[in-house]
């Protein structure tokens, strides 16, 4: 499984040599830039941006490799802003996320309009899940709901871990924190991995 430090996915080049390196037939993206409302507010430019070039550029360098499937982990945040509950495929594109999360969600909207760009013109086979709430067996009605996009990569890799943990990593440290401006810097592409099969 491939980290940053062995290739960065906000590069281009990087995206290719991991491409040809490691002859993928299946490509499962979880790398994502993430971190806690103060840092969404305060970064608002590295959410967009990275978020956005990961996926834009490994779903164009997948089609250009042949990949046969390219799966996306998405999230929630792209929804309206007032979207009901529970929430409607037909209600993705009724309005702007979140002002704090919109240049994130927007990023992995963009990644999801590419997903079906892609299948009509070139038949490309690609998937964009968006976790939701994750229950598990240690939750009950008092427990604080748990958001995942996507879990962390080390309850991926431990599945016997309870649902409980699952967290994207920042969300760890900003669930902590005494206010909710904590200005916890982003946590880069590292955070989780894109699996190549």
């Amino acid at each position: 499984m491939p980290w940053s430090n062995e290739y960065d996915l906000r590069e281009r080049a990087e995206i290719r040599r991991a491409l040809s390196h490691l002859g993928a037939d299946t490509v499962i993206h979880l790398a994502e830039t993430v971190g806690g409302i103060g840092a969404n507010r305060e970064n608002p430019r590295t959410y967009f941006y990275e978020n956005a070039i990961m996926g834009i550029e490994l779903m164009e360098m997948a089609r250009k490799f042949n990949v046969d499937k390219l799966t996306i982990a998405g999230t929630i945040c792209l929804y309206p802003k007032h979207t009901e509950v529970p929430f409607k495929e037909e209600d993705l594109f009724k309005g702007s996320p979140k002002r704090l999360n919109a240049p994130y969600g927007i990023a992995k909207k963009s990644l999801l309009t590419q997903s079906r760009a892609y299948r009509k013109q070139y038949n490309f086979k690609s998937i964009y899940l968006m976790p939701v709430n994750l229950y598990g067996p240690e939750t009950t009605s008092t427990s604080r709901p748990v958001t995942s996009s996507p879990p962390s990569s080390e309850n991926v890799l431990k599945p016997e871990t309870p649902a409980r943990t699952l967290l994207p990593l920042g969300e760890r440290e900003s669930q902590s924190a005494s206010s909710s401006t904590s200005k916890m810097p982003p946590k880069d592409c590292s955070t989780l991995p894109s699996f190549i099969t």
